[in-house]
């Protein structure tokens, strides 16, 4: 059986006036225009202002994101299961179980409550070495 063809994808008028109308509203009361982000300048700024992000570790903490890591460890403590921002470090956690390179006490549910899960205690002594 033949698919039939998909329509072109278009906004709808109703939806284009009134996105219209509110970006003039908007520039009327900022005094300003908005730029057009198809325009080749405007693109050349986007990528000299692409955000690098990083994961955050002990050095990133407030006391609101320890107190939040702690209820996590508390949770996992009880329920003996971890808890995993995504399949990926599910896996490179896994992996390192398997490898042997996850300490006893950690395996256990038995590890500090302020320790990282997974962290490699070389590159921590590193770390610490390097703030003295």
């Amino acid at each position: 059986m033949k698919m039939p063809k998909a329509e072109p994808y278009k906004d709808e008028a109703e939806t284009v006036t009134h996105t219209d109308d509110s970006i003039k509203a908007a520039e009327t009361i900022v005094g300003g225009k908005m730029a057009d982000p198809s325009d080749k300048g405007e693109q050349a700024k986007l990528k000299e202002n692409v955000t690098k992000y990083h994961l955050a570790d002990s050095d990133d903490e407030d006391m609101d994101t320890v107190e939040t890591r702690r209820s996590i460890k508390s949770s996992e403590k009880n329920i003996k299961g971890r808890f995993f921002i995504n399949a990926q470090d599910k896996r490179d956690y896994e992996g390192k179980v398997s490898r042997g390179e996850i300490a006893e006490d950690e395996l256990n549910y038995k590890e500090d409550i302020d320790q990282d899960i997974g962290a490699d205690p070389f590159e921590l002594l590193r770390k610490e070495h390097l703030k003295k």
